[in-house]
């Protein structure tokens, strides 16, 4: 069963209360929201947000492509956010977006590699129309209204195109206007890489906001600068607080800090919400994070942190929390998305069932991002085609290797190892459940009836598979595919969080 185009699912990402309680008794949940902190685990990079009066909107990339795709989050308070629907319904792959609103309607600007699109909403949880492609490349665009009503589009290297009055369409040529902010000669960095521009008009300046040093390379690589212009089509100046945002030794927790959207929050806060990694579980991806900020006299923001060092809240705030799901209802919970099918006849849901179509040599695959890196997962897989591979897997990116799980082909449990066959076979009659255990970088399997399990012999561990390590710029998921003819059908998906134990 197909859900429908427009999709406002109920709110089952969001966990009611904080599990980690910081040394003063308050949970991240009860903060008072002064202070950096994460606010969605797991791949979620790239953020772009939208103010719309008191809400605010959220999306982030899909460098890995899957669908449905650029999820949109919702918040009050910047701090606390829930789902609210996917613009794109079809596997995409996209990275920055910009997510606008201008007289009334809501537009998502995105790229794919050097081609960009734009995605149009009357509200903002659709319908979303399907992409119009915009004939200009670059990458990462960013939206602006100059004062004279005309409408423009940053793109990467410090350029600019005009657009249409619609928006729809270019209306002239890229030209450069932006020079970016000179990095020092001895810092390490992955690559200059000014990109992802985002324009914000405050106080007589347009300002802008990029990303330089490369997303992945070395922890210290990635940044946040700052310029600001009387005109969206510059001449811009450098804030004198550059970087604004940035990783300066490997020894932080937080490495490649970057790629940042200024916004002005409640009762006249500021902050930057931008992505960062892990030092300790770089797997999980570039995680979004909240840092605020402040103006000083001379019209410019900064980090209150500086070079100090930044001081994140303990804890994650339970913004995005993976859940148990038994396919009872046909409408897909917000969770999951879908690799390597061409559309939503290729997948369904409802009457206890998740069911994906395989395709002859491609690996089809329904995913939920890991949050966390200590955890239990299961489900019950099986095929119509009982010759066809199927597994319940840790997916690193559809087009990489496998890290870790456990697939069943001609009737045998199979352990896979980096997409590669190894250890002994069991007959996997009656024995339709698999079950993953992570335990930061190392992983068990089991296989079982659902109620008792038999431990895989060999274990695994997965600290290589991440993006400055094996490319790809995407992050862990849990996943059951199929690799060949036939229908998957996915039962009783289970999901514990194992986080607070050694």
């Amino acid at each position: 069963m197909k859900v429908s185009r427009r999709t406002f699912l109920q709110n089952t990402l969001v966990a009611g209360a904080a599990a980690n309680r910081v040394a003063t008794g308050q949970t991240a949940a009860d903060h008072p929201r002064t202070q950096a902190a994460v606010i969605l685990r797991g791949d979620f990079s790239d953020p772009t947000v939208l103010r719309d009066g008191d809400d605010f909107y959220m999306t982030h990339s899909n460098c890995d492509p899957y669908g449905p795709g650029l999820e949109i989050w919702h918040s009050r308070d910047l701090y606390h956010w829930s789902p609210v629907c996917r613009a794109l319904r079809t596997p995409t792959f996209t990275w920055a977006a910009d997510l606008v609103k201008h007289k009334g309607a809501y537009y998502i600007y995105y790229p794919m590699t050097e081609r960009n699109f734009v995605i149009t909403a009357p509200s903002i949880g659709g319908p979303w129309s399907d992409p119009v492609e915009l004939k200009t490349n670059g990458i990462d665009p960013g939206h602006v209204v100059g004062p004279d009503g005309k409408r423009y589009l940053h793109l990467s290297e410090g350029t600019v195109v005009p657009l249409s009055d619609d928006g729809l369409s270019v209306a002239g040529k890229r030209e450069k206007t932006y020079a970016g902010w000179p990095i020092p000669e001895d810092w390490n960095v992955e690559a200059f890489a000014l990109e992802s521009p985002k324009l914000l008009f405050h106080n007589g300046y347009y300002y802008l906001t990029s990303a330089q040093g490369g997303t992945s390379g070395p922890s210290t690589s990635h940044m946040v600068v700052s310029a600001r212009s009387r005109s969206p089509l510059g001449p811009w100046e450098n804030s004198p607080y550059n970087p604004i945002v940035h990783t300066y030794s490997p020894r932080e927790k937080w490495c490649s800090r970057g790629h940042g959207s200024l916004v002005e929050g409640p009762r006249g806060r500021w902050y930057l919400i931008y992505h960062a990694i892990d030092r300790d579980c770089r797997g999980l991806g570039r995680q979004c994070l909240i840092e605020p900020v402040e103006w000083t006299r001379d019209g410019w923001f900064r980090s209150p942190y500086a070079r100090a060092g930044v001081r994140f809240l303990p804890g994650t705030i339970p913004n995005y929390r993976i859940e148990s799901d038994d396919f009872s209802s046909d409408r897909l919970k917000l969770q999951w998305a879908f690799c390597g099918i061409a559309s939503e006849r290729d997948w369904g849901v409802g009457g206890g069932l998740l069911r994906v179509t395989g395709k002859a040599g491609t690996l089809r695959a329904a995913h939920v991002r890991c949050a966390e890196s200590y955890y239990e997962a299961s489900a019950s897989i099986a095929c119509t085609n009982p010759e066809a591979e199927i597994g319940f897997i840790i997916l690193y990116h559809s087009e990489k290797p496998i890290p870790a799980g456990m697939t069943i082909t001609g009737g045998k449990i199979v352990k896979i190892l980096r997409d590669k066959n190894w250890g002994p076979r069991f007959d996997a009659a009656g024995k339709s459940y698999l079950k993953i255990r992570q335990m930061g970088t190392d992983v068990m399997t089991f296989y079982g009836d659902g109620r008792t399990w038999v431990k895989y012999p060999h274990g695994m561990e997965v600290s290589g598979f991440h993006n400055n390590a094996f490319s790809g710029n995407s992050g862990w998921k849990i996943a059951a595919y199929i690799r060949g003819e036939g229908e998957l059908q996915i039962r009783d998906f289970r999901y514990k969080s194992m986080e607070t134990q050694p």
